[in-house]
């Protein structure tokens, strides 16, 4: 309930934004994969990076030819590719044998970011600034066997720093396509259980965008 809450306060805060700004504003649909990791602390700085994907649409505030505020609704998938050698065989005794993992964090994101192109027909860009992120659920999965749901492990909340660089060409009177690698460093533990030594568990995620972007 308390996301559906956060998509909805999101969705009108948007809709607001692009109702005051029309005439001015650029609606996009973005989507691509993602390299994640996680650290804070050194068993998960030791886990292997995972391929994951992110997907979600923009709105954009031209201020002017060159410099306008960028917002959006995103998902995202994170987590990375582990070892694991807690296992129990079928009368629930442990065994050595070390088999791979994957943990999953599924995300609602919104970033708020400056960007500055440069350019007339092909445009280069950069944007930065802050993200929100909403837990929706988290697991862990022993892969082809059972999936584990962590979620109640986590915290709800993932605060961090993004930054993008790319470029983006007209096709049209109204339509753009962009192409962007944006990085985005949680700045949160989100881990609600202590980690060992007074550690954390923090998101990194590096995204490469695709993006159809309509002039209103």
């Amino acid at each position: 309930m308390k996301y559906i809450k956060f998509v909805l306060i999101s969705t009108l805060f948007l809709h607001s934004i692009a109702s005051f700004a029309q005439g001015n504003i650029k609606i996009g649909v973005e989507i691509g994969p993602s390299i994640v990791s996680l650290r804070g602390n050194e068993i998960a700085e030791n886990n292997d990076a995972a391929l994951r994907m992110v997907a979600g649409l923009s709105l954009e505030y031209l201020i002017s030819k060159k410099v306008s505020i960028k917002s959006g609704l995103f998902y995202e998938r994170k987590g990375t590719k582990f070892k694991t050698s807690i296992l129990l065989d079928q009368f629930g005794n442990p065994v050595n044998e070390s088999e791979n993992a994957n943990s999953y964090f599924d995300y609602l994101s919104v970033p708020f970011m400056v960007k500055y192109r440069q350019g007339d027909r092909i445009k280069f860009f950069i944007n930065s600034g802050p993200y929100l992120g909403y837990l929706l659920k988290s697991t862990s999965e022993i892969e082809g066997q059972t999936s584990f749901d962590t979620t109640d492990l986590n915290k709800k909340l993932d605060v961090g720093l993004s930054a993008g660089i790319g470029i983006e060409f007209s096709v049209g009177e109204k339509v753009e396509l962009m192409i962007e690698a944006r990085d985005n460093l949680g700045l949160l533990n989100i881990s609600k259980v202590q980690i060992t030594n007074d550690n954390s568990l923090k998101t990194n995620s590096l995204n490469f965008l695709f993006s159809v972007i309509y002039k209103i």
